[in-house]
């Protein structure tokens, strides 16, 4: 267990954050001289004013800080603070990175390539089945998939990273050892056993509606890129793929239905630049630090359907095209659920889309 005292010492003063963490460790070189300094080097450090100087030298309530020092012992967690070897050298590039972090499960490597997906709490099932695929494939690759473990596309994307080797980091907006959401509390313990939990927030914070933007920056500094798959027009998706822009981060998304309510988010990022995302092949495109020869198997793997229901779609236009109404009678399913499973196997390149809505299956 890593429990950097002087950190979350520093952490707990009011009115600290991480951009003025940044500039004090500059300045000072460590959590043990910044508490350390005079009142009046402590006021030379810009943005550092009269109150936060007398704070930072006063320094927290013992009290409280012994009780969340047993705290974090007592949850098994661990802290890493910003002059740590160990802090996650990708979010000291953000304006403001967290000046401590707490965490449980397996400690966040510092070079380990990262990428997030997230999406909306309430997506269509062909949304969850991409993110969970997606996030399958970057694992098996050694690419850790970060995500915040909401509901819906969040809980797929950390899913389908267990599925492909436990690869998977979940960002917090609460104190590590409170359990939320509580629905998703298995795969919590999942991802602490083989993955690993992060927050910023102390210990017992409650997940309050503020502290999720503040997760979000989090969740898109430790990547080196975000994957919207789906989100509506207001959505903390389309928050963190701001963030992202404003990190430098890569900022891709997964097409969607134009009429639908949850492609809106990543059609319209798609409008303005991002990287259009339809397999795992795309997303290592923009990385080019990933080895050449798991691109090349990722691009020559054929794809497969996936269930009865997709596998009824390729007989019905087997040797020809369809309309969708056509394909559905030939299925024997519904209008609604064979034109998700095209829309899912038109982005996995099982079959294209023609002149006249019509598809065709995709032969190689």
């Amino acid at each position: 267990m890593e429990l950097e005292t002087s950190w979350l010492a520093l952490s707990m003063v009011s009115g600290l954050g991480g951009r003025t963490g940044k500039l004090l460790l500059d300045t000072f070189g460590s959590a043990e001289r910044i508490l350390a300094a005079s009142v009046k080097d402590l006021e030379a450090v810009p943005g550092v004013g009269p109150r936060l100087s007398k704070a930072i030298h006063r320094g927290p309530d013992r009290q409280r800080l012994e009780e969340e020092i047993s705290n974090v012992r007592q949850a098994g967690a661990s802290v890493l603070g910003l002059g740590s070897a160990k802090y996650p050298p990708l979010l000291l590039e953000i304006p403001d990175p967290p000046p401590v972090l707490y965490h449980l499960g397996r400690p966040p490597e510092p070079d380990r390539p990262r990428v997030a997906i997230v999406g909306t709490r309430r997506p269509t099932q062909a949304g969850l089945s991409l993110a969970r695929e997606l996030a399958r494939d970057l694992a098996a690759l050694g690419i850790e998939v970060v995500s915040g473990l909401a509901r819906g596309i969040d809980s797929a994307a950390h899913v389908g990273a267990l599925e492909g080797g436990g690869a998977t980091l979940a960002v917090l907006g609460c104190g590590i050892d409170v359990l939320y959401p509580m629905r998703r509390r298995g795969l919590r313990n999942e991802i602490a056993a083989r993955g690993t939990l992060v927050s910023e927030f102390p210990m017992r914070a409650p997940p309050i509606p503020e502290h999720f933007p503040r997760r979000n920056r989090i969740i898109s500094g430790l990547s080196w890129g975000v994957v919207v798959v789906e989100a509506a027009a207001r959505s903390g998706a389309l928050l963190t793929a701001g963030l992202a822009l404003d990190q430098g981060r890569e900022v891709m998304a997964v097409p969607g239905n134009p009429r639908s309510r949850v492609a809106f988010g990543p059609n319209r990022l798609i409008q303005e630049g991002a990287k259009l995302v339809m397999s795992v092949a795309d997303v290592l495109e923009e990385f080019p630090l990933i080895g050449r020869d798991a691109r090349a198997n990722l691009e020559t793997a054929p794809p497969e359907p996936k269930g009865e229901v997709e596998k009824a779609i390729l007989q019905a236009i087997e040797g020809g095209v369809g309309l969708v109404d056509e394909i559905a009678g030939g299925t024997g399913h519904g209008v609604s659920v064979v034109l998700e499973r095209l829309l899912e196997m038109e982005l996995r390149g099982l079959v294209r889309r023609t002149a006249g809505a019509r598809y065709e299956r995709v032969t190689r």
